[in-house]
């Protein structure tokens, strides 16, 4: 309850898959929701970059992200699993798979 009704910004692991808007500190910690916070939208959110959510699926699944929001520590989010609900004013997500991607191949010596 110390961070109820506060404005935080919080960065970690994000992913949106079917029931699940959680924000972890971890990938190794998304097994379990009690380790995340559920990620509710807010009124007028601000999505970095434009058009985030409207990219085919899988990009959106999981994502390195920034959220900024405030904690409602009275609401645990999906079937009341999580440790709180974030209702984010401003995302800002770096999907994990573009992360990791190999890098191209530099020109190969003579």
């Amino acid at each position: 309850m110390r961070f109820h009704g506060k404005r935080v910004k919080l960065a970690g692991v994000y992913q949106n898959t079917f029931e699940r808007s959680g924000l972890f500190p971890s990938r190794d910690l998304s097994l379990g929701e009690a380790n995340g916070v559920w990620v509710s939208f807010g009124d007028k959110m601000v999505v970095d970059p434009v058009g985030y959510f409207d990219l085919p699926r899988p990009a959106f699944l999981e994502g390195w992200a920034i959220i900024e929001g405030v904690v409602d520590a009275k609401s645990h989010g999906h079937l009341g699993q999580w440790s709180a609900t974030l209702v984010a004013a401003k995302i800002r997500v770096v999907p994990i798979e573009w992360l990791e991607r190999p890098k191209p191949a530099g020109p190969k010596a003579p």
